[in-house]
């Protein structure tokens, strides 16, 4: 069995809502991997009516949440998203990389919203560029049983996939620490529906379905 993508250009206004909303949500994928104790309080607690000392405790931890997750470095640089000299490469990003200092990001949810989506913003702008500046009319993503084959022709094990997040219009994968990025529309042929089933068994992974905006 093979799905193809064949890649189209990327409107970035439409898509923005969706693959911030799809960061925010690996980000606490990954949190949540390695700060266990910290998820626990926080959804014990994370209640409407929350007393002042509860409301207290949870401040004073999601400030240390967000110093432990600074100090493991992870934090946005824009000019490393996308290369200019790696068009073949348009869809992957670092997904370290991608996500700005969440000391700065988590406590304030109003704040959150607006660095995600400037995240999102800078991500798909870097894509939209190499996508421009390539002459490669025929740009495929496949998906075969042995795994993701990439515009470089490189291979991509199933097992080094994390996560699959599904949005309105994107498939945001997550592999290693990099991410691919495919529209929806670019699917050749086959429904999508049949492919999120394919690759779910072929990763042992579940879709995380996500809505066209931060939750």
């Amino acid at each position: 069995m093979e799905y193809i993508f064949q890649i189209t250009q990327y409107d970035t206004d439409d898509l923005e809502d969706e693959v911030a909303a799809a960061l925010e949500k690996q980000l606490e994928i990954y949190s949540r991997k390695r700060f266990l104790a910290m998820w626990r309080f926080v959804d014990r607690n994370n209640s409407r009516r929350a007393s002042q000392k509860v409301i207290k405790k949870r401040t004073i931890l999601r400030n240390i949440y967000g110093i432990l997750l600074t100090v493991m470095g992870i934090f946005l640089l824009v000019p490393g998203l996308i290369d200019p000299k790696e068009l073949l490469l348009p869809l992957i990003a670092g997904i370290i990389s991608m996500i700005i200092g969440v000391g700065c990001i988590w406590p304030w949810r109003r704040k959150s919203n607006r660095k995600f989506h400037k995240i999102a913003e800078e991500l798909l702008s870097g894509i939209r560029k190499s996508l421009d500046e390539t002459s490669d009319t025929s740009l495929l993503v496949r998906f075969t049983e042995e795994g993701m084959s990439l515009l470089n022709n490189s291979m991509i094990a199933y097992q080094d996939f994390h996560t699959i997040i599904d949005a309105k219009n994107i498939f945001f994968l997550v592999w290693l620490d990099k991410v691919t990025i495919l529209q929806k529309k670019d699917l050749v042929e086959e429904s999508q529906e049949a492919f999120l089933a394919f690759l779910e068994e072929m990763t042992g992974l579940q879709r995380i379905i996500v809505n066209s905006g931060i939750s």
